[in-house]
């Protein structure tokens, strides 16, 4: 008798290894399928990358304002000076880091000095999306963490956002807001806060806004909060042109300084035309509401 002939009547559960591969929806140590529905799953993993991406703002007013006054015309590149922040070379030896354990490292997070390129269009494409969703960014808020004496300003920037989001949603509102961390000298740690006010909520939002500030620690500070309607006045959104002026340009103005510390990269690939050191930080340097995010911006694409 042969021998593999007595091997499969030693093992009758072995199978021809030919017959195995065919029947097996996956090919060997890779496992990729090769069965009926490889095609569908491709298509709808392709589907899902595509709509995870930042889009291209959209031809609208806002979009096209965007990117005739925050991106620079290709002819028109960036100087040597908007690519190449003057930095200062660390000495040999010597840690970032220093004067922190790494436990403490760990719980403040990232270190960065500048607006990654996906954080910049992250931003971008949300500031568009407000206003073609209606909600558009009407409040800009500084707030100077140094000055009121906040330590942790990313908490502080949670607990704020969670104080007015819950006020607006007794009030039958929707609270969008975008915010970016930067730190520089004269001014200390500093954030910029674009939010969506609705415009016949702002003067009861004002009212209010102060008891969040105790409520996040923060103590009366001359200049420590500052608040300024994007455009004229909060209506200016809602409306689109007010004094002969529009809407989009105002956002694409404010936007473009908020996006100022972007990184040499993000500058050279969007051509940015607004460039400032965004100075050193640990933890996130951006956030946004989830009702403008990727997730949320990819959503509406499918409705």
């Amino acid at each position: 008798m042969p021998r593999a002939q007595r091997a499969k009547l030693a093992n009758p559960r072995t199978r021809d290894a030919s017959q195995k591969a065919a029947k097996s929806p996956f090919n060997n140590v890779k496992k990729r399928l090769t069965g009926p529905g490889a095609e569908s799953r491709s298509n709808t993993r392709e589907m899902r990358a595509e709509l995870s991406q930042n889009p291209t703002p959209a031809e609208t007013g806002t979009g096209r304002a965007i990117e005739d006054k925050v991106l620079s015309a290709s002819t028109n590149a960036p100087s040597d000076g908007q690519n190449r922040r003057p930095r200062a070379e660390p000495k040999i030896g010597e840690s970032t880091g220093a004067g922190r354990s790494k436990a403490e490292r760990s719980r403040l997070g990232r270190r960065s000095t500048a607006l990654r390129v996906s954080e910049v269009t992250n931003i971008l494409a949300a500031a568009v999306f407000t206003a073609e969703e209606h909600r558009p960014l009407n409040r800009h808020t500084t707030i100077h963490f140094d000055k009121c004496g906040i330590a942790d300003p990313v908490a502080a920037l949670r607990c704020y956002t969670k104080f007015a989001r819950d006020w607006l949603v007794t009030k039958g509102a929707v609270l969008s807001y975008i915010w970016v961390r930067e730190s520089g000298a004269g001014k200390g740690e500093h954030a910029h806060l674009l939010m969506h006010i609705p415009a016949n909520l702002s003067s009861a939002f004002a009212r209010r806004e102060p008891g969040w500030r105790k409520r996040i620690g923060a103590t009366r500070a001359r200049g420590a909060f500052h608040s300024t309607p994007v455009g004229h006045s909060y209506r200016h959104g809602e409306v689109g042109i007010q004094y002969g002026e529009a809407y989009s340009d105002a956002l694409a103005g404010i936007v473009g300084y908020l996006v100022k510390g972007a990184e040499p990269r993000a500058v050279e690939a969007l051509q940015l035309t607004r460039v400032a050191f965004g100075g050193e930080l640990w933890g996130k340097r951006t956030g946004m509401s989830e009702n403008i995010n990727r997730a949320a911006r990819a959503r509406a694409l499918l409705k």
